[in-house]
């Protein structure tokens, strides 16, 4: 698949990347820059991940640039709606650290956000001193304007395959989201930098 849509077959991958016996890591002698790379094939999905990456952050920064709206901002509504959807309270602290930011950053993320009408804090009713962030219509509003076109391309792609491919696309993602976490949680790389695994969480 390419970054939005272009699906790639077997034999795409042999064109793109050669063949699989082409490259040392195919037969089993890792790379010195890439040493869990066992394979061609596995490098080639690993880098049309990066590519997907790259092509979602291009596409949040055009299209919600196109509303005013930074992909902070963005970021934030969308973990807003998935609460919402989950009928989940959503409080500022959770907010903050499902974006990696410092209570200062977050609450100034609101500020804004309130202010441009998209969110608004209300107090809980059995407790007044418990805020909850909630999504305003023009948010919903905006946030189907910003990603609907992504969405009905990428369903083109899904609905092109059949349920036992859409089944082990899901596993894969899964697994994959699920890898990510973890290595996220990995402790520092010895010599690196103090702060660097907090540096994000300062920005804002």
């Amino acid at each position: 698949m390419d970054q939005l849509g272009t699906q790639h077959g077997p034999g795409d991958l042999t064109r793109q990347h050669g063949p699989a016996t082409s490259s040392p890591t195919a037969t089993g002698e890792a790379d010195d820059r890439r040493p869990w790379a066992s394979s061609e094939r596995t490098m080639a999905i690993i880098d049309r991940l990066r590519d997907f990456t790259t092509a979602m952050e291009h596409y949040v920064e055009v299209r919600g640039g196109a509303h005013g709206m930074h992909r902070t901002d963005l970021h934030a509504l969308g973990h807003i709606m998935n609460a919402a959807r989950r009928d989940e309270d959503l409080t500022p602290g959770r907010l903050a650290a499902a974006l990696s930011l410092s209570s200062p950053a977050t609450s100034a993320l609101l500020a804004r956000l309130e202010e441009a009408g998209h969110v608004r804090r209300t107090h809980n009713t059995s407790d007044r001193r418990r805020v909850s962030v909630e999504m305003t219509d023009e948010a919903r509003a905006v946030g189907r304007a910003v990603f609907a076109p992504l969405g009905g391309s990428i369903a083109q792609v899904v609905q092109s395959l059949d349920a036992d491919e859409q089944d082990t696309v899901l596993r894969f993602l899964d697994g994959v989201v699920e890898a990510t976490s973890r290595a996220t949680d990995l402790p520092a790389p010895a010599g690196a930098p103090a702060g660097a695994a907090t540096s994000a969480s300062k920005e804002g």
